[in-house]
């Protein structure tokens, strides 16, 4: 797998440039941030990044030798609309893992993550009014929290392009209730070894929601968080992350909130039922 786990090379929506204006900055850094890595020994993971140039995408299998599967885990893919067409025309062959979650609970994961983050300090209502009222000019924090979660299109498009055999497709709550077993299907479909059994104790990108999360991008942005997360003794560390952010579990969808965006997705849903031949109907639930 790739070093930079979502180098989002074929998603051009991803650029910089790309970005609505109060990101760009952020996503200039991002993108030097991850030349700065691919430039390095790459011993460690990045979790996101922004790699343009071909050459430099090749340089994250640089260590791939014979392996039966090579590959990356770019999300933003999935809602891209130049994506697809770009990892057809350069991988044919592909195999397209798509996996989907509920998108009442997708857009509060991303509010989270968001808050988490500290690019936001809204509540969950403020956030989907102002993401149902903005037409920004490129991709924004808002902008994009309503649009990820319209499946039927993204998947169409994957669709379109590939021979069904190559897009396995999975929902989100499936891996939650049958851990063990959507592994085991997925390597399958990658042709690898399923009798392997990863290490699953361990949960990655959990949110944690800051208590004052302005402060704590500011702080991001200057890198004195990552230093103090590196620097401090790990129990230190877990006292001082417990200390200023709130309690897991704490911030909920409301039932308004939840009710809403079923309605607002339904008809999607339907469609994407239709698509997939699945019965999401627990999607529709409120």
């Amino acid at each position: 797998m790739s070093p930079v786990k979502e180098p989002s090379f074929f998603s051009l929506e991803t650029r910089p440039e790309n970005m609505e204006p109060s990101l760009q900055l952020l996503g200039h850094e991002i993108e030097a941030r991850t030349l700065k890595f691919l430039n390095g020994p790459m011993e460690q993971k990045l979790g996101g990044g922004i790699v343009r140039d071909w050459n430099d995408y090749l340089r994250l299998f640089r260590n791939a030798r014979e392996e039966r599967a090579v590959g990356e885990a770019s999300v933003s893919y999935l809602s891209s609309p130049t994506a697809p067409d770009g990892i057809a025309s350069r991988f044919p062959d592909a195999r397209i893992i798509i996996v989907l979650r509920s998108p009442a609970d997708r857009a509060f994961s991303q509010y989270l993550h968001n808050m988490s983050d500290g690019f936001i300090s809204q509540s969950f209502s403020q956030y989907l009014h102002t993401g149902m009222h903005s037409h920004g000019n490129g991709i924004g924090m808002q902008n994009t929290c309503l649009n990820m979660g319209l499946y039927a299109e993204q998947v169409q498009r994957y669709l379109d392009r590939f021979p069904p055999g190559q897009v396995g497709i999975w929902t989100y709550e499936e891996t939650c209730s049958d851990p063990a077993r959507f592994l085991v299907e997925v390597m399958d479909f990658l042709g690898v070894d399923s009798s392997f059994r990863p290490d699953m104790s361990r949960r990655h990108n959990q949110p944690h929601v800051a208590l004052f999360p302005k402060a704590k991008r500011f702080l991001r942005r200057l890198g004195l968080w990552q230093v103090a997360a590196k620097s401090a003794p790990t129990t230190i560390h877990q006292m001082i992350r417990k200390a200023v952010h709130r309690p897991a579990g704490s911030l909920a969808m409301s039932s308004k909130d939840r009710a809403m965006l079923v309605d607002y997705y339904s008809g999607d849903i339907c469609r994407l039922e239709k698509l997939i031949h699945r019965d999401l109907t627990a999607w529709r639930t409120c």
